[in-house]
Formats: structure tokens, sequence, C-alpha cells
């Protein structure tokens, strides 16, 4: 935390102030770009870059979160997503579809980061960043997330199902980010409009590609992390596996994914082997955030 100091008289005694410093930062895992492509729209028929959700083709659901850090340490955290496990949401379709109906499915704003990231930061005031926590600590009591009791001085489980995940009315991760984020910061942080196809039909929705496409020529201070594909100072955290040549000589091939049991699995399901091997003794690598937390920039030395 950066101090100032001003001096009173000669031979009196200094002054120190402390000021806080605040910055955002936006995320997206958008790293299947051939998900994102000119297609035509379904009514007017004009051609229109859509993200492709589902179908025959390349296609990728995306995601978009944000963070605020105060003095180096997180002081809130906003990924929303579907409450039940990653692998579980893809086995059932909901991060898709919200269980398929306009009931949606239960919700969490601590929704882990599973892929290589694309944060961009923006300084901003005391008055912005607790305006905008205020707003993620309303979400956070209408869903299902790890909430610190000030009383037992520990991190507690706290649920409702008051909030739900609807990607049919568009209550999504990049929808519920933007909303909380343009209200205090427009037009600093841009809008996120842009076409979603779905079951092969065109729809006009905030999603996380449109919005990165538009957050990216902000210029917004950018970093990729980890660092992909060239790999570099979070280099630990991607998955990797050995691919060997008719020669026998082995090249390791690092994936945009992150290191954890469903992608080794997934890598065992196709003949190959995660490297370094992930055993019992491995820890998944997808994140998520606490208030106190070290920002991962920091950690990982990229600010």
């Amino acid at each position: 935390m950066p101090n100032e100091t001003y001096s009173t008289e000669e031979n009196k005694p200094t002054s120190v102030i402390k000021i806080d410093q605040y910055y955002l930062v936006v995320g997206f895992e958008v790293n299947v770009p051939q998900a994102y492509r000119n297609a035509k729209t379904t009514l007017s028929r004009k051609i229109e870059k859509h993200q492709f959700m589902d179908g025959n083709g390349v296609w990728d659901w995306g995601h978009a979160f944000f963070y605020i850090v105060k003095n180096e340490a997180v002081y809130c955290f906003f990924s929303y997503g579907p409450s039940i496990d990653k692998s579980e949401a893809q086995a059932r379709g909901e991060r898709k579809t919200g269980g398929g109906s306009i009931i949606g499915t239960s919700a969490t704003c601590q929704y882990d980061i599973g892929e290589v990231a694309q944060l961009f930061t923006v300084d901003i005031d005391k008055e912005t960043a607790d305006k905008i926590k205020a707003d993620v600590d309303a979400i956070y009591m209408q869903t299902n997330n790890y909430i610190y009791n000030e009383e037992t001085e520990e991190w507690e489980r706290h649920q409702s199902m008051d909030k739900k995940y609807r990607a049919l009315t568009n209550e999504t991760c990049a929808k519920e980010a933007e909303e909380i984020l343009r209200k205090h910061l427009a037009p600093q942080i841009p809008a996120g409009m842009g076409y979603v196809k779905v079951k092969g039909l065109s729809k006009k929705a905030v999603n996380p590609y449109a919005w990165h496409e538009k957050v990216a020529a902000a210029n917004l201070n950018h970093y990729t992390f980890p660092e992909y594909p060239n790999v570099g100072r979070a280099e630990k955290l991607l998955a990797a596996y050995n691919e060997v040549d008719k020669n026998g000589i082995k090249t390791k091939q690092y994936l945009y994914k992150l290191r954890t049991f469903d992608v080794a699995r997934q890598l065992q399901n196709e003949g190959l082997e995660m490297e370094p091997q992930f055993n019992t003794k491995s820890r998944d690598l997808n994140w998520y955030l606490l208030a106190g937390d070290e920002d991962p920039l920091n950690e990982h030395k990229y600010r």
C-alpha cells in the first residue's frame, strides 16, 4: 500500500497518511474463438456475429466474472453460475439452459474459474468500490456461497434459492456482471450485448464473447492469466500432456484448461496422461476468490 509522508515543521514529527487503493478486474474465459462467428440472424437474415452455445459445429459457453482489490487484497468477488459442480452442470446441460426450463437452477457467485482468463484492470475510487460491493453482497445473500461470519470468525455455507441461474431469460454470468459494472462504471466499462445461437435460433443477449470483444477494445490494462499458448509465470496452473512422435520423442503440449481431476480424466479417456501426473495427492487448480485473498495477478507477479 503506498504511503505519502508530509513534513510539518523542522524538527517536528512527520505525518504519515495511508491512502487506500482500489482496482477492478474484469475477467473472461473465451478460449474457443471459432465459437464466435458470423451467422445469419433467425428473422432478419442479417449477418451478425454470434456466440454459438450448442450444435454440431464448434461452440462454447464462455464465462465472465469480476473482482475488486483493495490494497492488494480481494475486496469482493463475483462469478455467477450454477451452484452445482462444473462437470455435473456440463453433464446435465444446466450451464447452457438453466435446466432446460424457465425455472432455472440454483446459483452461486463463486463459480470456479477453470480456464485461461483474459483479465482487464481499471483503477476505481472507494465510493465506486463500496457501491459495487454492496450490489455483490446483495446477490450473495440470494444465492449459495461461502460467507464470512464475523461472530464465529469462520467461513460458512449460506444457502438460498431466491435468485437462480437462467440462461433462457439471460440471467447468466455475463449479464449479471455487466449489469452491476455498467450501473457504476458506464461508459468506461462497455456494454456486452450481442447475439447468441441456441438450438439454431438467434437471440440478442449479453454474452461473454461479445462483451469481451468490446472490453478488449476499450484500452484497459490487459493480462492473460495464465499466459497461453506461450507459457510463463503461472505455467504450473495449466493442464498439459506429453505428445510422443514416431521416434519416441516427447513434446509437452499445454491446454487452455487448468489442472483439475476432471481434465485429467478427460485426457485419460483419450488415452493421454496429464503431465505432471495427476494423482491422489494433486489438488484442483481451478479457482475463485474470498475476501482477503491475494490477487492472483500479484501472487504470480503479473502486476
